[in-house]
C-alpha cells in the first residue's frame, strides 16, 4: 500500500499534515486492537495482524514522503550548526524505531487477543450459574491446583495402564488358576512353596527364575496317593499353563506394573488400585472445578499486569507522537539552540533510550504472553477432562 492508498483508506486529503494523518491512523490501529479482543479466533487475528502490519508500514511510508515534501518547503531556511549531527542520529535510528514500534503494536494486539480468549471463556462459564464468588484465589491455590493437575494426569495414565492390564489378566488368569489347581493335585504341602517361588519371580519380573520354578516342580516329589495318569496330566498342565502365564505377563509387563514396581498377577488386585485411584481423580476433579472461575480471573489479571508492563515502555499514542517528532525534526529546520536542545533531549534522547534497552522488555512480554496462553489452553483441557 502506497501513501496515496493509505490516504484513501483513511479518508485523508492529499498532503494532509502528518499530525492529522497520525490521528486518523491511530483510530484505525485502535479499531484493529479492539477487534481482536472482541473476536480472538486465530483466523481473524491473523488477518488483523496482517492488516495492522500493512497499516504501519504504509503510515511510515506516508511520513517519509511527507518529510520529503517538507524539506523542499524549507530548503532555503538555515539550520543551527548543531542540528546536522542530530538529524544524522535521527536518520540512523529511524529504521530500528519503526521496526520496534511495529513489534510493540503486534505484542499489544496479541495481548488483547489473549485477554479476549480468557474473557470469552470466563463469560461462558459464568452463564452456567456455577460461579461461587466467595472462593478466593491465593498463591497457595495456584501451587496446589498445578500439583493436582499433574497428579490427575499421572493417575489417569496409570488407570489407563491398569485397565489394559486387567484385560490381559482377564484372558490369561485362567492359566494361573489351572497351574495352582494342578500343583495342589500333584504335591503335598510343598506345592505352595513351589508356587510361592513362581509367583515371587513373576511379581519381580524375573521370568527366568519363574521358568526355573516350573522346572523345579517338574522334578519335585509328588503325592504318594495320586495315580500315574492324573499325575501326568497335572504335570503337563503345570508346564503348559505355567509357561503360558509367564509369556502373557512378560509381554504385558508395562501394563501390569504397580506403583511399587511389582507386577500384578490377579485382576482383583488391580481393580482395588484402580478404584482407589478413581476416587483420587474425583477429588482432584472437584478441586479443579471449584477453582476454575478464580483461576480464569487470575490469568486475566496476569495479562492485565503484562499490559501495564508494556505500557511502561510506551503507548500506541506516545510512540506515534515520538515518531512524528523525530520525522518533523528531520524534515523541518532546527533554527535556534532552543529547538536543537529540545530535539536532542526530548526526542533523540528518548529514541535512543528506548532502542538501548527499553524495547527489549517487549520481547519478554511477548514470551510471557505466549506462555500464559499455552498454560491456559492446557488448563482448559484439564478442566474439561474434570467435568
Amino acid at each position: 500500500m502506497n501513501s496515496k492508498n493509505l490516504a484513501q483508506m483513511l479518508g485523508l486529503e492529499p498532503g494532509t499534515e502528518i499530525s492529522n494523518a497520525a490521528s486518523v491512523f491511530l483510530e484505525q490501529v485502535k479499531e484493529y486492537m479492539n477487534s481482536v479482543q472482541a473476536n480472538p479466533s486465530e483466523a481473524h487475528v491473523k488477518a488483523e495482524e496482517n492488516a495492522l502490519l500493512m497499516l504501519y508500514r504504509s503510515f511510515f511510508q506516508y511520513a517519509l514522503e511527507w518529510a520529503g515534501q517538507e524539506r523542499k518547503k524549507f530548503v532555503k531556511q538555515p539550520n543551527h550548526p548543531d542540528a546536522a549531527k542530530l538529524k544524522k542520529k535521527a536518520a540512523e535510528a529511524l529504521n530500528d524505531l519503526q521496526d520496534n514500534i511495529i513489534k510493540f503494536a503486534l505484542t499489544y494486539m496479541r495481548l488483547n487477543r489473549s485477554m479476549g480468549i480468557i474473557q470469552n471463556e470466563l463469560d461462558t462459564y459464568e452463564k452456567t450459574g456455577q460461579v461461587d464468588k466467595n472462593i478466593e484465589w491465593t498463591s497457595d491455590t495456584g501451587i496446589l491446583l498445578q500439583r493436582y493437575r499433574k497428579e490427575r494426569k499421572a493417575l489417569a495414565e496409570s488407570n489407563e495402564r491398569l485397565l489394559r492390564g486387567i484385560e490381559v489378566l482377564d484372558s490369561n488368569e485362567k492359566h494361573f488358576d489351572l497351574l495352582e489347581q494342578a500343583a495342589q493335585k500333584v504335591f503335598d504341602e510343598q506345592g505352595e512353596e513351589y508356587l510361592r517361588s513362581y509367583r515371587s519371580a513373576l511379581r519381580s519380573g524375573d521370568f527366568g527364575k519363574a521358568e526355573k520354578a516350573l522346572q523345579t516342580m517338574a522334578a519335585a516329589k509328588r503325592k504318594f496317593s495320586i495315580d500315574k495318569k492324573a499325575e501326568e496330566s497335572a504335570l503337563q498342565t503345570i508346564q503348559k499353563s505355567g509357561k503360558a502365564f509367564i509369556d502373557a505377563v512378560m509381554n504385558s509387563q508395562d501394563h501390569l506394573r504397580g506403583p511399587d514396581g511389582k507386577l500384578f498377577l490377579k485382576k482383583g488386585e488391580m481393580k482395588v488400585i484402580l478404584d482407589a485411584q478413581m476416587r483420587e481423580i474425583e477429588q482432584r476433579n472437584m478441586y479443579i472445578q471449584k477453582y476454575h472461575q478464580p483461576y480464569m480471573e487470575y490469568r486475566l489479571n496476569g495479562l492485565r499486569h503484562l499490559k501495564e508492563k508494556l505500557l511502561v515502555v510506551g503507548s500506541l499514542e506516545g510512540l506515534t507522537t515520538l515518531y512524528m517528532r523525530l520525522m518533523r525534526g528531520m524534515a523541518q529546520p532546527l533554527a535556534d539552540i532552543k529547538q536543537v536542545r529540545e530535539y536532542e533531549t526530548e526526542v533523540i534522547g528518548n529514541v535512543y533510550y528506548l532502542l538501548g534497552g527499553r524495547f527489549q522488555e517487549v520481547d519478554n512480554i511477548e514470551k510471557w504472553n505466549v506462555e500464559t496462553l499455552q498454560e491456559f489452553a492446557e488448563s482448559m483441557q484439564d478442566f474439561k477432562g474434570a467435568q
